[in-house]
């Protein structure tokens, strides 16, 4: 996370967690182990193979690069949410602005022990979002803790 927080202490800092990521992990997994049997079965051009496992490749690199540059953060003024490799993005607010925080969960996520935030900042853009966090409802009480 680029350190943009100007003298600010930083109360929570935060990521996206790999456990957000079960279907590309897995699906990408499966696309590799199909691509090596149907290589090994001579079922098709050994291009073709190659092409599928390669593709299970890209999935879950796709996924890890995704969880390695989204970062969040809670100063003591502002919440700031950080993502993307080429072309960063970052969302920001006041903290004092904060007007609610829901957690939203997948039955996946649930399970995994993930989720996403949901912090109401009062903004028409909608609110600012901490994508696929390990225990959502412990962040979501810190947060609203240091208001």
């Amino acid at each position: 996370m680029t350190d943009n927080t100007d003298g600010e202490m930083k109360l929570v800092a935060t990521s996206t967690s790999f456990k957000n990521w079960p279907k590309c992990f897995v699906g990408g997994a499966l696309l590799i182990m199909t691509g090596i049997l149907l290589l090994a079965l001579d079922a098709f051009a050994p291009i073709a193979d190659l092409l599928v496992a390669f593709a299970g490749v890209g999935l879950i690199a796709w996924a890890a690069v995704n969880v390695a540059n989204t970062h969040y953060c809670v100063t003591n003024n502002r919440i700031i949410a950080q993502s993307g490799l080429l072309k960063g993005r970052s969302a920001e607010a006041e903290l004092r602005s904060v007007k609610g925080i829901s957690v939203r969960q997948t039955p996946i996520q649930e399970s995994l022990g993930v989720g996403d935030l949901l912090i109401d900042v009062g903004s028409a853009a909608g609110p600012l979002v901490f994508e696929g966090v390990n225990e959502p409802e412990k962040l979501r009480e810190r947060i609203l803790s240091l208001k």
